[in-house]
């Protein structure tokens, strides 16, 4: 230990005992140095760690169905409304829907925003997608004014409203799918050079006949 007849008076012991004293006080200054230094470091880790957390959360949404976390880039957003699910609870709940016949809604409590045509082709398959669109298309269109191609092989729903306002008539228009000429007085194929009281007379029963 120091005392001030030490360091008035020193001696060779005195000066190698304060050398040796200040090289332990400078030691554990280093040590104090690097471990406050490494206790920074470890804080920084952790903040990074929380915050990589963070957006990784901030990055997910949980599925109100399956209540499942998924990355929001994979979850299906509803165009009308943009409530969001996954992609294989939505797929299912559009499949239910359409095998009752009915179009799919937002599963989403008091919603009713409808799953659009544009939405269903980033649900199914190409085909499947197809039959949606129609079947979204048949629910838009009241039952007094659905037209369907009297073609067999096409079949395709129309609006008889918007087929007559294209045809600029009241007789005759043209499928918008198959592109043939029809008769939406009678709902067949267009019979040529006759009237339309001519062609039911010539075929009282026209769902019988095969039409070219």
């Amino acid at each position: 230990m120091f005392t001030a007849e030490n360091l008035e008076n020193p001696t060779g012991s005195s000066l190698q005992a304060l050398a040796s004293e200040t090289k332990r006080v400078w030691k554990l200054f280093v040590e104090y140095y690097k471990q406050s230094q490494g206790l920074k470091q470890a804080e920084a880790a952790g903040s990074s760690r929380r915050a990589n957390k963070d957006v990784k959360r901030e990055r997910e949404e949980t599925c109100q169905i399956c209540f499942v976390d998924t990355k929001i880039e994979k979850m299906f957003s509803i165009d009308v409304c943009n409530h969001r699910y996954c992609f294989s609870c939505m797929e299912q709940h559009v499949k239910d829907k359409f095998l009752q016949g009915l179009t799919a809604k937002c599963p989403h409590e008091g919603c009713n925003s409808q799953v659009t045509i544009h939405g269903c082709s980033k649900l199914f398959a190409p085909e499947l997608a197809e039959k949606m669109r129609e079947r979204i298309k048949e629910a838009t269109i009241p039952v007094s004014d659905k037209f369907y191609c009297p073609i067999p092989k096409c079949s395709a729903l129309m609006s008889k409203k918007d087929l007559q306002q294209k045809s600029g008539t009241v007789l005759r228009g043209q499928c918008v799918k198959c592109r043939r000429l029809i008769c939406i007085n009678c709902k067949v194929p267009w019979h040529y050079d006759m009237t339309c009281n001519e062609y039911r007379i010539s075929n009282p029963y026209p769902e019988q006949t095969q039409n070219r």
